[in-house]
């Protein structure tokens, strides 16, 4: 089981003020991920998921610090 929920990862982008870009890119992770599993290339889609997490967690770490102040 992991230790990381997903919720705990994204909860720092609830309701914060992204910008539209930072929406419209996350929408395209989401689009590229999907095609990858549709076209069942499993490398294709992990890398999608990966790069799709670390833009959350770079973009999460961003608005946390930007909140703490």
């Amino acid at each position: 089981m992991l230790d990381w929920d997903l919720w705990d990862g994204a909860a720092p982008l609830v309701g914060s003020d992204t910008d539209q870009a930072v929406g419209q890119r996350a929408v395209r992770h989401h689009i590229e991920l999907y095609r990858a599993i549709e076209q069942q290339k499993s490398e294709l889609a992990a890398e999608k998921m990966r790069d799709h997490l670390q833009f959350l967690d770079e973009h999460a770490a961003t608005v946390h610090s930007s909140t703490e102040k």
